[in-house]
């Protein structure tokens, strides 16, 4: 598998001080290494000879992690449907060879995990006092372990290291309350937002039927922006999301069952050049702030108890607190399995998340048992 040697010409100049080679084979093509004494040159056999058993068939371990990176965003980066998927793997990249500054691949370990969580959980959040949150590096984390199983895979790596386990939210989530909803409802005759020239209702129906198909099915709010007519089957109340605009990476069903009327109120107003059943000609920050005007109009101010400087922002729903309400209302209402379909869960195990959080917001009696003695009389 591996063999040492001395090149003719240089034994021929120098003699024994001649430099000792390694050689080996690599996808069928030979490669070698100047390594210099005998003894270390044999040495050096032996370790290439362990690496070639372990590596299956002549795979080289010894990879330089900035080529692994290159060769990783060339091969895989290409393959994931989502633009924003492919630029959340470049910033967590980033990111670990910037605190962990890993230079050999098979030197990544448990130790090196450890290390780079601990100055992580250290690091500035987006808000001035903040503290990047638990569940932002256990995002990387899983990020980074689906990298270096592709590693394993290419045998740049013995194996996937242990992940490193430390706490998750301190605080509960927020889920926007049935009766601040209703209030959401109330104001939107004071939206304000340039709609597309061609489009005929009004800023009011938009707002409205977006909020009310955003709490019935639970979708993303990307998804529901890239939702075109196409995708919507009124004959059997349902859209569908498609994968290359949800986190599932496959086509999802919604019902739309509780508001396909108020949809379809939405769809006889449509643009008949517009594919889109929520057109939105700006950027995702101006809608998140019109979301935030039409909260502050209905007078909702809410708590925020985080250890950072707030904003206007701090006190206000965002859209996921949507969605995260539609599991807490849902929850026990439907099965886990049908509750997992219709929020677009690739894994059971983030629909858990969700289901843990409704249990908590549960206010169901305990019908414990009473002795007779104990049970209330009639009069």
């Amino acid at each position: 598998m591996a063999r040492i040697f001395q090149d003719t010409k240089q034994k021929r100049n120098l003699g024994e001080k001649a430099p000792w080679y390694v050689e080996w084979r690599h996808d069928g093509k030979r490669c070698s290494e100047k390594v210099g004494a005998k003894t270390l040159a044999k040495r050096v056999m032996r370790l290439k000879e362990v690496e070639i058993t372990e590596g299956g068939f002549g795979l080289l371990i010894k990879k330089l992690w900035r080529e692994f990176r290159e060769e990783y965003e060339q091969k895989i980066l290409p393959q994931m449907p989502s633009p924003r998927s492919r630029t959340e793997v470049g910033y967590v990249l980033n990111n670990f060879e910037k605190v962990a500054a890993p230079k050999w691949v098979r030197f990544i370990n448990r130790k090196m995990l450890d290390e780079f969580v601990a100055k992580r959980l250290q690091m500035r959040g987006k808000k001035k006092g903040d503290t990047i949150s638990p569940e932002t590096v256990k995002k990387e984390l899983r990020t980074l372990r689906a990298c270096l199983r592709c590693a394993v895979e290419w045998h740049y790596l013995p194996e996937v290291p242990s992940m490193p386990k430390f706490g998750s939210f301190q605080h509960d989530k927020r889920f926007v309350s049935e009766q601040h909803f209703e209030e959401m409802l109330l104001v939107l005759d004071t939206a304000t937002m340039r709609l597309p020239s061609d489009l005929s209702c009004s800023a009011e129906r938009w707002w409205r039927t977006l909020l009310i198909i955003a709490w019935v099915t639970g979708m993303r709010i990307g998804a529901l922006l890239n939702l075109r007519w196409e995708d919507v089957n009124f004959e059997e109340d349902w859209v569908v999301s498609r994968a290359e605009h949800n986190k599932s990476k496959r086509d999802h069903r919604h019902s739309i069952y509780a508001a396909r009327d108020v949809l379809r109120s939405l769809h006889e107003a449509r643009a008949p050049s517009e594919p889109r059943v929520f057109p939105w000609n700006h950027d995702r920050t101006t809608l998140g702030n019109e979301f935030a005007k039409l909260q502050k109009t209905a007078g909702i101010h809410l708590p925020c108890s985080g250890n950072h400087t707030h904003t206007a922002k701090c006190h206000v729903y965002g859209f996921h607190d949507i969605r995260r309400s539609h599991a807490t209302f849902n929850y026990g209402r439907v099965t886990d399995a049908e509750l997992q379909e219709q929020m677009g869960h690739a894994s059971f195990q983030t629909t858990r998340q969700y289901i843990k959080y409704a249990k908590l917001h549960q206010h169901r009696p305990y019908n414990a048992f009473l002795p007779a003695a104990l049970q209330p009389t009639g009069t």
